[in-house]
């Protein structure tokens, strides 16, 4: 990942943890993640940090984010744990965003079809 990349990414996450504004925060999260792309999984442990969020919506953005990263991350045990802890979030939309979110993580890859 470029340096540049790197920056921008560490600004994106500082937004999503200290912006006042939670829209604002939740754009942050979908952003840190377009500007990590694949790299994400490697970082994903501070992004699930942010968990904590008073507001649905940047925690829905989270689990969606980590989502996307499929099946890369089902052996992460750490993850997982942290994913199944917000099936009980005081919101249901993370709730429901979670439980997408793990499925997508547990569904076995496609085989590659040959041509």
């Amino acid at each position: 990942m470029p340096i540049s990349a790197a920056l921008v990414a560490d600004a994106l996450l500082k937004t999503a943890e200290t912006d006042k504004v939670k829209e604002i925060r939740a754009d942050a999260v979908h952003s840190f993640a377009a500007a990590l792309g694949p790299d994400l999984k490697a970082r994903v442990k501070e992004l699930l940090a942010l968990l904590k969020d008073q507001d649905f919506e940047v925690r829905m953005a989270i689990v969606e984010e980590v989502g996307a990263l499929g099946n890369e991350l089902k052996d992460d045990a750490e993850t997982m744990k942290t994913l199944r802890a917000r099936l009980s979030d005081q919101h249901n939309k993370v709730r429901e965003a979670t439980a997408i979110a793990i499925r997508k993580i547990q569904k076995k890859p496609e085989p590659k079809k040959e041509p």
